[in-house]
């Protein structure tokens, strides 16, 4: 290989690096924003959601139906904010790591 390729050959190996740490680092920052404050803010709700139900007495059978039906969303909802924070904490495969040149 001549050396003019061989340097630019090292020069994108070295940008994808950067690039592959860029994105590394936003992840993990997106992944703390919904830990931190999005699980937090969802805990709030869950709990609100467990006081209205306990607190609401003799509630009819479409108040009961609709509570469920709020308290499944919300479960869902939660389940879907721990599995995306999980995917961005998942460090990705570089492909310049293991070329071999």
């Amino acid at each position: 290989m001549g050396f003019a390729l061989v340097n630019s050959l090292n020069t994108i190996q070295g940008l994808a690096g950067r690039l592959t740490i860029a994105q590394e680092e936003e992840r993990k920052r997106i992944a703390c924003e919904l830990h931190d404050d999005l699980s937090q803010q969802l805990a709030a709700i869950g709990i609100a959601l467990s006081s209205l139900n306990r607190n609401i007495e003799a509630p009819t059978a479409a108040i009961q139906e609709r509570f469920e039906e709020l308290q499944n969303k919300f479960n869902s909802l939660t389940a879907t904010v721990r599995q995306l924070a999980s995917e961005l904490h998942r460090v990705p495969w570089n492909p310049w790591e293991s070329a071999p040149l």
